[in-house]
């Protein structure tokens, strides 16, 4: 028999369940935290910090995948020229390498 002196309880009681972790509300949580924690330090409660959605897309290939990857390295690096940027600057360069894959990733009509 073991003695337990504190009375702890190491098992869930049965009427607790848990609650199915979509992807959704795991984004939506990591969000929220790291959104209180980054207004925190910055001494800026109730600051929007990250975009409003997410965009959820199925990578079917390693080339795709690749691609993905490379775009989201590279991406921060341009932003004056991203389509989610309300001051957007219009590039042909950066169109002609990033556009289809940035209308596939919104779901977009990709551009011709």
């Amino acid at each position: 028999t073991h003695h337990n002196p504190v009375g702890a309880i190491h098992e869930l009681p049965l009427h607790i369940q848990r609650r199915k972790m979509t992807i959704p509300k795991i984004v939506g949580y990591y969000k929220m935290n790291t959104a209180k924690a980054i207004n925190k330090i910055r001494n800026t409660p109730g600051i929007p910090v990250w975009q409003r959605n997410y965009y959820e897309h199925v990578l079917r290939n390693e080339d795709k995948l690749n691609r993905t990857r490379e775009y989201v390295l590279n991406n921060p690096l341009q932003w004056q020229f991203d389509r989610e940027n309300p001051g957007r600057i219009q590039d042909k360069a950066y169109d002609n390498q990033w556009g289809h894959l940035e209308a596939e990733i919104y779901g977009e009509a990709v551009p011709l």
